[in-house]
């Protein structure tokens, strides 16, 4: 495609060069010229296609819904990176899903909490909750396509919002739908990016092939740090996250730093989501959060 668009401008330069070329104007002298200038712009054409399909495949940000796209990205050299929740797997209900701690974070706010309280106690009771749920692959072919990369030495590891309070029961989720990032990861120790040294908003941790990094950090800006802590730098990184807003941070990171990539915001689950969004779209007050989840009517007060 970009080929063809430089072509067609190639084309229009060269008709000018036609235009400027007829009339009276045009003797024997002015014969060198325009083919001097056409080869002028044959060459920076050239140049210029070659400037734009290499920043076309520098990198790229998709928009998917089945896992097995990705794979046509994955080169030797490439280190791929799931997110987990609603991604690589999601509860088998809604209980301790991405989309319920986004449901408890509204109904603290609504509560009076402010935005750091409400992210807090939000998190401390998701992260309850994990202990109490099973898990399921977003796809049933998702772990499969996992192990068939780690087969082939591709390096992976698993990228994840949530806190490090949760590592252990973590790594039990993902051992239970068959997947083991240890396996060809990007490092075999622990590694430990703590706030203060790092300059982070909150800790990050990093064990058996998944980087734990928080709600409060960016996902791009954690993995740059871990990468340059275990001195490692792929030749392409593939990238997966159901949430927007990682995958654009990740892009951001990704292009200063000048390693091809490939993000993809995987939508699998969004149908599943967006039931439960709706739900927290009518939760407008306290009051109504109250009515709607604990049958609490607001009192009346009686008339004279």
């Amino acid at each position: 495609m970009l080929m063809r668009c430089c072509a067609r401008i190639y084309l229009l330069c060269e008709g000018s060069i036609r235009q400027l070329t007829k009339g009276p104007c045009s003797g024997n002298d002015s014969v060198k010229e325009p083919a001097l200038i056409k080869q002028v712009i044959f060459r920076s054409v050239f140049l210029l296609s070659i400037q734009l399909f290499a920043w076309a495949s520098f990198a790229q940000i998709y928009e998917i819904k089945n896992m097995r796209d990705i794979v046509a990205e994955v080169k030797p050299g490439t280190l791929v990176i799931w997110d987990l929740d609603n991604t690589l797997y999601r509860p088998t209900g809604y209980l301790g899903s991405h989309e319920h701690f986004d449901f408890l974070l509204r109904i603290y706010e609504l509560n009076g909490l402010n935005a750091t309280e409400a992210l807090k106690e939000a998190d401390r009771v998701w992260n309850l909750s994990q202990s109490e749920i099973q898990v399921q692959p977003v796809e049933k072919d998702t772990p499969a396509i996992v192990k068939q990369q780690q087969a082939k030495k591709i390096r992976t590891m698993a990228l994840t919002a949530r806190s490090t309070a949760v590592m252990q029961t973590t790594q039990k989720q993902i051992n239970s739908i068959g997947v083991d990032f240890s396996n060809h990861s990007v490092a075999n120790e622990k590694a430990v990016l703590s706030r203060d040294t790092f300059g982070l908003p909150e800790d990050a941790i990093f064990e058996r092939g998944v980087l734990f990094v928080g709600d409060t950090n960016d996902k791009g800006i954690v993995l740059e740090k871990f990468l340059k802590v275990v001195g490692y730098t792929p030749k392409k990184i593939v990238f997966v996250d159901d949430r927007e807003k990682n995958v654009k941070d990740m892009d951001a990171v990704l292009k200063r730093l000048k390693i091809p990539y490939a993000c993809f915001r995987y939508g699998a689950a969004d149908e599943k989501v967006s039931f439960f969004n709706k739900i927290i779209a009518e939760l407008k007050d306290k009051q109504t959060a109250d009515l709607f989840l604990l049958g609490k009517a607001p009192k009346v007060a009686e008339a004279n």
